[in-house]
């Protein structure tokens, strides 16, 4: 019974996204139909509206969903370079927004967790929540101690949800998977990772270990968890002030304000794979918060990816042979990633090696260049995708690269929103060097 039951509901939510699809599918003819009546003027206008209106249409369906159908959302918004404006304004929306729950289950989601409802458990304690994103929602609480806090809570079934979508995923992708494009053990990679997302306690975890080995960047502010008030479904963390990068960017901040946040954004990133092993691989606009003066509060640790030694050490020695400018030994390095089945003088590897080194030659020039990056152009973000592209027709990397990729594109969409000009060799000295003088 159980098992029909879960059937089911992988049925209804299998239609739903088919139909949306359909629907789309649809006013797409419509759309094309109507501009053979219409002058050159009207079409633009019919071309905006027609972007806006299915753009809303699929945001409230994956709003509604949630789980891995709206984190796909989430990552579209960020393609500013390929998706027009008017879709990527609606898709926004996805980062940071969702139909809350209702509050009576969202009372009974936290009693479950932790035995108490939570105006029980709080001095006081906002029903309304702050944020809701493809996961869990966000509420404002004060503890008896009157600490402000936020209180994140899962949403019910959202498991159960997050396997339904992969399984269908899997099947929508098989002539994918059988040609190689979409690998198998990446999409078990990425399943798992968005499986430990449900893991508060994981996250928890994620938070404490940032929060120490991030404090010797002092522009990097991370929460704090409580733990008494904390657990699988529930995670309670210190109310962290700030504003999304949206905001900032509203007011019109100055060339300053953004080339500051943009090379502390790209040192961030860097000390993490120096430092710690691993990296917040979900860097998108909506876990960020900043402030006047260019510090930037990180806010979500749900998928945190941790890498293998092996992984590890082939990013340092890429990064060690670009800084030298040693090409032999970034190609060397280069088949580590690939798990030694890119031969690096054989000539159908060359397109992968000419991505590689064309993308980290741009962004990451040798200890001897110093030159500004601006990555407010296009080309920084169409390097990075030739380099996916080229990758998965050429050969099968480690899937450990999935989450590592993730976290790349994410955090130079977010350097391509702001328009932000980086010395990169510099912000790289600084990382190196803490590193050799640790």
């Amino acid at each position: 019974m159980v098992s029909d039951g879960i059937e089911t509901k992988t049925l209804k939510r299998a239609l739903r996204v088919g139909g949306l699809g359909f629907r789309v599918t649809g006013s797409y003819l419509n759309y094309q139909f109507q501009n053979l009546f219409l002058s050159a003027e009207s079409r633009e206008r019919n071309r905006e509206s027609f972007h806006r209106n299915n753009a809303r249409r699929v945001c409230e369906e994956l709003q509604d969903l949630r789980g891995p159908i709206m984190k796909l959302g989430q990552a579209l918004s960020m393609q500013t370079q390929q998706i027009p404006p008017e879709i990527i304004e609606e898709l926004a929306e996805l980062q940071m927004h969702a139909p809350p729950m209702h509050a009576t289950l969202m009372r009974t989601q936290f009693k479950k967790a932790l035995g108490k409802y939570p105006e029980d458990v709080f001095q006081r304690f906002d029903m309304e929540p702050f944020a809701a994103a493809s996961l869990g929602q966000v509420h404002r609480a004060v503890t008896e101690s009157g600490e402000e806090v936020a209180v994140k809570i899962q949403y019910p079934a959202i498991r159960q949800a997050i396997k339904n979508d992969f399984a269908l995923l899997r099947t929508a992708t098989l002539p994918a998977q059988w040609a190689k494009y979409v690998p198998a053990d990446m999409l078990k990679e990425a399943e798992d990772g968005i499986m430990k997302e449900t893991d508060y306690l994981n996250e928890a975890h994620n938070i404490e270990h940032f929060r120490e080995c991030l404090s010797g960047l002092p522009f990097v502010r991370v929460p704090r968890v409580f733990p008494e008030y904390s657990s699988e479904k529930v995670l309670t963390m210190s109310f962290m002030p700030g504003e999304f990068l949206e905001y900032h960017l509203a007011r019109n901040p100055g060339e300053g304000w953004i080339n500051l946040v943009g090379e502390r954004l790209y040192e961030l990133y860097l000390f993490q794979w120096f430092n710690i092993e691993g990296v917040h691989a979900d860097p998108h606009p909506g876990n960020y918060l900043f402030d006047d003066e260019g510090n930037i509060t990180l806010i979500d640790f749900g998928c945190v990816k941790y890498f293998s030694e092996e992984v590890t050490e082939c990013g340092r020695r890429m990064a060690d042979s670009l800084w030298e400018g040693d090409e032999r030994e970034f190609a060397d390095a280069l088949r580590m990633v690939f798990r030694g089945q890119l031969d690096v003088d054989d000539p159908r590897s060359q397109p992968v090696l000419k991505a590689f080194s064309e993308f980290f030659g741009h962004t990451m020039p040798t200890k001897d260049q110093r030159k500004p990056v601006d990555f407010g152009e296009a080309e920084v973000l169409e390097r990075m995708l030739n380099i996916w592209d080229k990758s998965l027709r050429a050969s099968v990397p480690n899937p450990e690269m999935f989450f590592l990729c993730r976290a790349e594109l994410g955090l130079l969409n977010t350097l391509n929103r702001l328009g932000a000009r980086i010395v990169t060799t510099d912000v790289a000295r600084r990382v190196r060097s803490g590193r050799e003088g640790a």
